[in-house]
């Protein structure tokens, strides 16, 4: 449906990971925002099918996805909070969380918070086809 309307999809995939890329790619999927996504081993096919991946606060103490922060361009990240859900120490998460996800894509790809969060809008407008 998401391809006959051209709209993008968002996929949310817990413990089928390799199933769900197989299926996207079977059927030729465009315009993909793999939400959470934290399999490292899918990288490759991620980033060949031009697929994009969010990051939230799971990054800023997780060995695993500072390493798909590192591998995945930057033109393919967006951020994400995933509140309330995912805060840091045990604490409720809010929206603010964005900020540490920007501070720590920064810190990996070596470039200001100020260059991810102008990057991460721009991909999210583009994946999202917004008129602003």
């Amino acid at each position: 449906m998401a391809k006959k309307l051209k709209k993008p999809i968002i996929i949310h995939s817990r413990d089928a990971i390799d199933d769900v890329v197989n299926i996207l790619e079977q059927e030729e999927a465009e315009n993909i925002l793999m939400h959470l996504f934290g399999a490292r081993h899918l990288i490759k096919k991620i980033i060949e099918n031009n697929w994009s991946i969010s990051v939230g606060p799971i990054a800023q103490r997780s060995k695993t996805h500072k390493k798909i922060i590192r591998d995945m361009p930057i033109e393919n990240i967006m951020l994400e909070t995933d509140s309330p859900w995912f805060g840091q120490e045990g604490k409720r998460n809010d929206p603010l969380a964005v900020i540490g996800v920007a501070n720590r894509i920064a810190e990996v790809k070596k470039i200001t918070p100020e260059e991810v969060d102008r990057i991460t809008t721009q991909n999210a407008i583009k994946f999202f086809d917004l008129k602003i």
